[in-house]
């Protein structure tokens, strides 16, 4: 938390109101990125879509590494609830760019023994207008789930985030 203070603040908020259940991880690129953070719920993705949070000071002593969670952003303070994951096997030329834009500084991670976990999520390739995923502004949309279950079936999702002590693990270690 540290790291980004802000960001991991703005996480577990969200986290703690549940932001997070049941939501689609709608950008999955194999040696690249996942990204996720718009609610399944229509109502709460709509109102905290507005609230961007200010950027934390980069620090640029923590470089990226597979597993490793930021905010994806837009701009300088655009942060509100897209996160991404750096995925394993991404190259090392690849984590030199993760962290050049001021709002993506990293507030978590994935435990290196869980990252299989993160290589089982469904890939549709990057998003609309890069590839053939999901087009990110039709999530937005009231019909935004109908359209992901219709058009990508076999889309990964968030089952249940919420926060547990660092003794508590998943025994499948199975579940994100």
């Amino acid at each position: 938390p540290n790291w980004s203070p802000l960001g991991a603040a703005r996480f577990l908020h969200l986290v703690r109101i549940g932001y997070f259940n049941g939501c689609a991880l709608n950008r999955v690129v194999k040696n690249f990125l996942t990204q996720f953070g718009m609610s399944s719920d229509f109502a709460a993705r709509t109102t905290w879509r507005q609230e961007s949070i200010d950027d934390d000071t980069p620090l640029f002593d923590v470089p990226f590494q597979p597993g490793y969670l930021s905010y994806a952003g837009s701009g300088p303070s655009s942060r509100t609830t897209e996160i991404f994951v750096v995925m394993p096997d991404v190259s090392d030329h690849q984590l030199k760019f993760f962290g050049t834009n001021p709002w993506e500084t990293p507030f978590g991670y994935v435990e290196p023994e869980d990252l299989h976990v993160v290589n089982k999520w469904y890939s549709y390739g990057d998003i609309v207008p890069f590839g053939d995923g999901p087009d990110p502004q039709k999530i937005y949309h009231e019909d935004g789930y109908d359209y992901l279950s219709r058009e990508f079936p076999k889309m990964s999702y968030i089952k249940n985030c919420e926060i547990t002590s660092s003794e508590s693990k998943t025994t499948t270690g199975e579940e994100f």
